[in-house]
């Protein structure tokens, strides 16, 4: 089956197959299928705290820019990378809006 593109109106969520563990500063997942860890910090934590209910990606980056200091532009590339790789590791979910 074929992904959805991430794109400013897609609706994306936290996928549930991974556990997840805070530790210090960072929010550390365990991907239940491939056995993988990868560990957030910083706005990356803080991206992985609004995905845990169903978002769209424009209002996602509306909340980083709110709580951030950080030029439109670059939070929205940052940000699209991200939830790109996220998708491809399988933690997240996407649907059209």
């Amino acid at each position: 089956m074929d992904r959805l593109k991430v794109e400013a109106h897609s609706v994306v969520q936290a996928s549930g197959e991974h556990l997840r563990a805070e530790l210090d500063d960072a929010t550390v997942l365990l991907h239940l299928s491939s056995g993988e860890y990868y560990s957030l910090g910083g706005v990356a934590g803080q991206i992985w705290q609004l995905l845990q209910e169903p978002i769209t990606v424009s209002a996602l980056i509306d909340q980083l820019l709110l709580q951030y200091q950080v030029d439109e532009a670059r939070c929205r590339a940052e940000t699209m990378s991200m939830l790109e790789r996220l998708q491809a590791e399988g933690f997240l979910t996407v649907q059209s809006a």
